[in-house]
This record gives structure tokens, sequence and C-alpha cells, in this order.
């Protein structure tokens, strides 16, 4: 039988708004998984209070509360560094683990960092402080507290270090983006000691795969990339002519677009085009964002469906703004 696997948010998160939006927890549990999904202190649903030191012993008390037997473990960000604490705390309590959205910050603190962030959470951040400001909305999400999560910031924060590391012999599967930053150099050594975590085998037909898409002729390389960035001008002009703004990719095969620009909420509006216009976008929030701002459109049409879905789009963004001319 499988191990329960334990969901464990990031810092100003909460499972309403990590992982339920998501549909993580329903695939878990269409694979038969059991979850345990924790508001950790002073997040969401939890327990909630305004001093550092009653947060000083989360990951201990955190392990307390876990079920008999061994539970598998995903954390994000914040989760993240708890999940790997935990592990080093109590190592025969844990199976796999999966480990997303770590940084510098899961080996290094910052406290000067922590300290905006802190006066963030709790309305005081400096206008001209974007970071700072950015976990000041995160803040304003339902159910949170930002005078707790500003004591959660400047607790005492558990070691996590060469020696817990040391600790951490189990399979971790660590989720790093392109640009991420992996470790501090003197601190690589330590993670040496979980090397297998980072080593993921290829099959040998996909090996060979890859080695003939590389060495193989690459006339199809430009032919699908000229195709795609076709369909990227279009969308792109498009939005320009909507007013939409969006974040023109320079790789990816979808458009990140501000669409919270015709005063709806991005879930709200991807619902209202989907019953208006027949189109189906998808809200940022099922990708991980904390704001309802931005949708993402997808590439992997053709240039005729691209054109029709704009017009669609233009009719329904027309009548969103006629509505709220009358307000």
């Amino acid at each position: 039988m499988s191990n329960p696997v334990l969901l464990l948010h990031g810092f100003t998160g909460s499972v309403e708004s990590t992982w339920n939006p998501t549909g993580i927890i329903e695939l878990l549990n269409d694979a038969g998984r059991e979850v345990i999904a924790w508001d950790l202190p002073g997040h969401g649903s939890a327990e909630k209070h305004h001093e550092p030191e009653l947060y000083a012993n989360m990951e201990q008390d955190l392990v307390s509360r876990l079920p008999a037997g061994q539970v598998d473990g995903v954390g994000f960000s914040m989760g993240a560094r708890t999940l790997l604490c935990m592990a080093a705390i109590a190592p025969d309590k844990f199976g796999k683990l999966v480990v997303a959205g770590v940084g510098r910050n899961l080996f290094e603190r910052d406290e000067a960092q922590a300290e905006r962030i802190a006066k963030g959470v709790q309305g005081d951040a400096d206008q001209d402080d974007v970071h700072a400001q950015t976990f000041a909305r995160y803040a304003a999400e339902p159910n949170q507290d930002g005078a707790a999560l500003a004591a959660f910031m400047r607790r005492k924060h558990y070691p996590l270090g060469q020696e817990e590391f040391a600790l951490i012999d189990h399979p971790v599967r660590v989720v790093l983006g392109t640009e991420d930053f992996a470790g501090p150099a003197d601190l690589m050594p330590a993670l040496s000691e979980i090397h297998h975590a980072f080593a993921i085998s290829t099959s040998a037909v996909g090996q060979y795969a890859a080695l003939a898409a590389l060495t193989g002729p690459q006339d199809c390389v430009e032919e699908i990339r000229e195709t795609f960035n076709k369909r990227r001008e279009v969308l792109c002009a498009g939005l320009d002519r909507l007013g939409i703004p969006y974040a023109k990719p320079e790789g990816a095969f979808y458009v990140y677009a501000r669409v919270a620009a015709t005063g709806l909420g991005a879930t709200e509006f991807c619902e209202r085009l989907l019953a208006d216009g027949q189109v189906m976008i998808f809200p940022g929030r099922i990708y991980g964002d904390y704001t309802d701002d931005f949708a993402r459109m997808s590439l992997t049409q053709p240039v005729p469906r691209i054109e029709e879905v704009l017009e669609r789009m233009e009719g329904v963004v027309q009548s969103i703004l006629s509505e709220r001319s009358l307000e």
C-alpha cells in the first residue's frame, strides 16, 4: 500500500490557494493516494500567533502530528524547506520527497530581506520595495493575517545545513527551473550526501531518440520554429488591438496575458470567455499564480483558429467593457 502524501505550501500560501486550484489533491486521490494537506501555522485556517517565538518549534510540532508509519512529502518554497527539516528531524517517518520552488533561501537566510518581507505582509512596506509590496498583496488574500505572517517570518528558523542534509537519505526529486539557483558552492558537498536525489536516469530508448534529434537533419526544427513564430505574432498583435498586456514569449508555446486589464479577474474572465465566446483558456492560478490577473493562451493551434479566437474574444471583451461603463 502506498504511503499517504503530505503537502506543504509556501509562505503566505494555504491549502486553498496552493493545492486546491491546481487539482493536485484530486490527482493524488484519483491515483489512490491518501492526502494530508495542512495549512502551516500562521497561515490560512491554522492557528495564528503574533509572537515569533510561538513558531520557533514549528518543524518539531509538525513531525509530532504525522500519522503512524511513513509518509511521502511534497513541499513548495518555504514548505520545501520545512519538509526537508522534518525529514532531518525524523528520517524514519518519510519515504519519497519532492521539493519545488527552491532557491538560495533554502540554504541561506537574508535577515534584511526577511525583515522587509515581514514589514510587507504587515502592511508597512516601503513604496519602492516591489518585492515586499508583492508579499503584501499575498497577505491580503482571504483568511490571511498580516501580523501572524510577519511573526512567522521573524521566527527562529530550524537549521538546514550539511549536518541536516547528511540525515536525509530518502529519494528526493528536486524541481528546478532553468534559471533557478541550485545552491552555494560551500554547501554543494552537503548536497552530494543525497546525490541520488538529483540524478534521474533517462531510459535507453529516450537517449537514442535524443541523439537522433540532435545529430539528424534539422530542417524540421526551423520549420516548427517558424510555425510557432507566426502563431505568436498573430496572437500578440490581436492582444495589442484588444488592449490586453502580455509578456511576449521568447521560447514558450503560450502567451501569458494580463486579462485583469478588462476589469475582471482571470478566473472570471476565462469563465466568461468560455460561456459567451466558446473559447477555453486557463487562468494562471491553476499553474501556481498567487494573483488572479493572468491567463495562459496556447500557441498549439493553427493561425486561422487563433484568428477566430481573437475575433470571439474581441466580442466578449467589448461586452465586458460596455457593462463596466454602465456601472
